[in-house]
């Protein structure tokens, strides 16, 4: 249509030409670099050839160019430009037989195309649930002399914050409280802010911490497809439509059509160590250019202007299992890291204390730290100092690690002065003055690895110790591995020991392995086999088998058995340590609450959802193509295991819907909040085929609307016969607005499907009242 009326315009319209010769309006397709983008009308200018052709700005920036400048006139309430005044960046040319303008233009005029290739990529559709729920995890434990004890947890969710408070009952009866707190979770920023009971840590040469005050931290698991390191990207620009094929150490990674102009490809999805990335670009003419760029991928660098950091302030929690309200004076525990470029991070780590547990000595440590990525290699780089009381302390570290296809190998050394302290170590108290530590790995042959590891520690107080160790791991097939391994260690007070240990494992398939091992030593020997078998992701059975020899001890073993159901798990165990029997037996199960809805179920450790097919028992419900269990007589299922902020796939089993019901989509894809719950209903509605007849009461008169049409819903339809008769297929349980088109007018109404109707109902004559007529002089 837009190349016909473009020709009338050209060749038959010419009173439409502003000024006949010198400028001609017409509509031509525009081509950007061989691409078309759109039909557009264009100002033609020239005598006889045009020489020159002016476009809309906003349809040249559609059809993907950038950073126009160049002469610009006003027509008809539209920007035009000059394509003329934009060279030597476009050119341009007129093409009367194809009826179009036809540009070239260089790759900085024209848009990126950018491919992401990250490793791990948020599912279409995903939905994060924020729904108000909560729980109640409980365990009990009674042991063979009669003993009692029990544990408990208290969840609460409300708009994805998580308030949460865990307990013990001891076997005297005693009631202890273990960790209380409230979480404030932040996943645009990946901040958590925590109220209460929390765990600090800092880096290698500082301490943890557990306290009760409040938490800042940045937690990257709010969103897990976040990529906080810097992976390799390539770069380039094309000036026609080509293919790209990228490739990762060889292999082929993506194959891709590509439009003129520039392109990037970001995140490669490398491990960590040394690679080559690279690409090849073919034209439609067969031309092809190459780019090849080696990497090094190190894990503790972060990308450009990443930060990552934790902030706890609070009093020290003491006697943890065994106090409730036990506390010590306020402490400080900082540290921070950044990402500068994608080779450099940088930060700082500080802790402090008014008051330590033992005197009232003031308490001061910290110092910055560096991770840096080098062409071959991962280097990391701290330095500390530190007061406590009138003890005054430093410390450093050095480490070094690389990975290749071929080798692996690191080696770090840390020294401490004898008076170095930190929240976890106080100057009293003992610690290694040198350490030093390397390991080298490689694999020797097909399926065989071998490495190498040595330790030194120089202790202030206890002396030298040693260990090396040559370790061999041969995987003989894909269910039959061994592993071998000879040390020489040697420990304060004591001459060198030599030990050999080997371990034999299989497969069986279906989750059960048995592994053999042994150890002997100048000084000790040891022997153990089992076998075990672990739970399954839904119901199930799980046990362990195992038996142990040691010469200087009575033969031991342990039997368990577990069993995994919908409502709990529960755990008989037998046991036999330095000749001594034991046995004990645990029951442990939850409560949980998703909107309103109160269920049993095994316990919840992370994110939880509710399944929801309304009315249907026995449809099965898949967690990550899973089989979790059934739904019960209220259609309801409980899934007590997904990842938070994931992205989790349910799916119910389609071929447990009787034929009878409608089903939408059987897959959805929920990410829950720590600990928090999700309600997920299924569109599931049980349909049935339903006729009758209509009457329309005119004046008090019975009135038959013949062959008009009756629309429910403002969506389905069905024409009406001579009599007023209608007919719908599929029509679901419940109240539906009702409209009867006829020559009088339009009546309204609620057709009503009862519940349970079975496939087919006839529903008689239903009649409109005379009040929900519009007549059709009125509309």
């Amino acid at each position: 249509m837009r190349r016909g009326a473009a020709a009338l315009l050209l060749y038959w319209a010419p009173a439409l030409l502003a000024q006949p010769g010198l400028e001609q309006r017409a509509y031509l397709e525009l081509f950007v670099n061989d691409v078309s983008r759109d039909t557009v009308l264009v100002y033609l200018r020239g005598a006889d050839t045009p020489d020159d052709a002016l476009v809309a700005v906003a349809d040249l920036e559609n059809g993907g160019l950038r950073g126009l400048r160049g002469n610009r006139e006003m027509h008809d309430g539209r920007e035009y430009v000059s394509l003329r005044s934009l060279a030597p960046e476009i050119e341009f040319r007129f093409d009367p037989q194809a009826l179009a303008i036809r540009i070239v233009a260089q790759p900085a005029m024209l848009e990126t195309t950018a491919i992401d290739l990250r490793p791990v990529v948020r599912p279409t559709g995903m939905v994060l649930h924020r729904d108000t729920s909560g729980f109640m995890n409980y365990s009990l434990t009674a042991d063979g002399r009669g003993a009692f004890s029990g544990s408990g947890e208290l969840g609460a969710s409300l708009r994805g914050n998580l308030a949460f408070t865990g307990f013990s009952v001891l076997p005297d009866h005693s009631f202890v409280r273990g960790l209380s707190y409230l979480v404030l979770d932040d996943p645009s920023e990946m901040r958590r802010i925590q109220l209460g009971d929390a765990i600090g840590f800092s880096s290698d040469l500082g301490g943890t911490a557990q306290l009760s005050g409040i938490s800042v931290t940045r937690e990257f698991a709010l969103d897990p497809y976040f990529v906080r390191q810097p992976l390799p990207r390539l770069s380039g620009a094309i000036l026609t439509p080509s293919t790209l094929d990228v490739y990762m150490n060889g292999s082929l990674l993506r194959h891709e059509q590509i439009a003129p102009g520039p392109f990037e490809v970001r995140n490669l999805p490398v491990g960590s160590g040394i690679g080559q990335v690279s690409y090849v670009v073919r034209d439609a003419f067969g031309r092809t250019q190459e780019f090849a760029s080696p990497y090094y991928a190190a894990s503790g660098v972060l990308a450009d202007g990443i930060s990552e950091y934790g902030y706890h302030l609070g009093f020290r929690r003491l006697g943890f299992g065994e106090e409730s309200t036990h506390y010590g004076a306020p402490e400080l525990l900082a540290r921070h890291r950044i990402g500068i470029g994608d080779r450099l991070t940088v930060g700082y780590r500080l802790e402090s204390a008014l008051q330590r547990t033992g005197g009232t000595s003031l308490l001061a440590s910290g110092g910055p730290n560096l991770a840096l990525a080098l062409p071959v290699g991962e280097l990391d780089l701290e330095a500390a100092g530190s007061t406590d009381g009138a003890a005054t302390g430093a410390a450093a570290s050095l480490s070094y690690t690389v990975f290749t296809r071929r080798l692996s190998a690191g080696g770090s050394i840390r020294a401490m002065s004898a008076s170095y302290s930190n929240l976890s170590l106080p100057a009293a108290a003992d610690r290694p003055l040198l350490q030093l530590r390397g390991a080298v790995g490689a694999p020797v042959m097909p399926r065989v690895n071998v490495a190498l590891e040595a330790q030194l520690n120089a202790m202030r107080d206890a002396g030298l110790s040693s260990a090396l160790t040559l370790r061999g791991d041969l995987h003989v097939s894909n269910d039959l591995a061994i592993s071998l391994s000879a040390s020489r260690q040697r420990t304060p007070g004591e001459g060198p020991e030599w030990l050999a240990f080997l371990t034999l494992m299989y497969s069986f398939g279906s989750g059960a392995s048995g592994d053999i091992s042994g150890t002997a030593g100048s000084r000790s020997g040891s022997a153990s086999a089992g076998v075990q078998k672990a739970l399954p992701l839904g119901e199930g059975w799980g046990y362990q088998l195992r038996s142990t020899v040691d010469r200087d001890q009575p033969a031991g073993g342990l039997g368990q058995v577990q069993y995994q159901g919908a409502y709990g798990t529960y755990l008989a165990n037998y046991d036999r340590v330095a000749g001594s029997d034991g046995a004990t037996a645990t029951a442990a199960g939850a409560l949980v609450l998703v909107d309103g809805i109160v269920m049993a179920s095994r316990p919840v450790r992370e994110g939880y959802a509710l399944i929801q097919v309304p009315g249907l028992e026995g449809v099965r419900g898949f967690l990550n193509n899973q089989e979790i269990g059934r739904t019960n007589g209220s259609g309801n299922l409980l899934v007590p295991s997904l990842q938070p902020y994931y992205g989790n796939r349910l799916r119910i089993g389609d071929a447990d819907i009787p034929i009878d019901y409608q089903i939408g989509a059987v897959e959805q894809v929920v990410a829950t909040t720590v600990r928090g719950g999700a309600l997920v209903p299924f569109d599931v509605q049980r349909v049935t085929s339903v006729k009758g007849m209509v009457r329309v009461d005119l004046d008090g008169h019975p009135t038959v609307p013949a062959f008009g049409e009756l629309r429910l819903d403002s969506r389905l339809k069905s024409p009406l016969g001579a009599d007023g008769q209608f007919w719908f297929e599929d029509l679901s349980a419940g109240s539906h607005l009702a409209e009867v088109e006829f020559r009088e007018g339009t009546c309204r109404f609620d057709l009503v499907v009862p519940k349970d109707p079975g496939t087919s109902l006839n529903l008689g004559t239903v009649s409109c009242a005379a009040g929900q007529v519009a007549l059709g002089a009125e509309k």
